[in-house]
């Protein structure tokens, strides 16, 4: 199965980057910036850079992919706007998503009082 990881520096993208590859399925991990990511200390999950704020970067990333591992959660929970920024990045990959023909969105998000 060809799985997209985002968020995979993060800690939930990090522990399950090496199962998936173990299980044998070709993961493809979701950065940002991949200027900071060790390709190496990826093995032989696929590294791609987008952005899940920038609609533009997704579709070419998600193409392709039976699931997708939503990870994404903005930590500066402090900051104004926050809440509609995380709904964007999410609509943003749904919608995506949906035009690559993705059969299933695992979403792990963030929940704010």
């Amino acid at each position: 199965m060809k799985i997209l990881v985002t968020s995979a520096t993060g800690y939930v993208g990090s522990k399950l980057i090496p199962k998936l590859v173990k299980a044998g399925h070709q993961v493809t991990c979701m950065v940002r910036n991949r200027s900071h990511v060790s390709e190496h200390a990826l093995g032989v999950a696929r590294l791609v850079e987008a952005d899940a704020l920038d609609a533009n970067s997704l579709l070419p990333t998600l193409d392709g992919v039976d699931v997708g591992y939503y990870l994404i959660h903005s930590m500066d929970g402090d900051k104004a706007g926050f809440a509609d920024r995380d709904r964007q990045a999410a609509r943003n990959f749904a919608t995506a998503a949906k035009q690559a023909g993705v059969q299933r969105i695992i979403y792990l998000g963030t929940w704010a009082p």
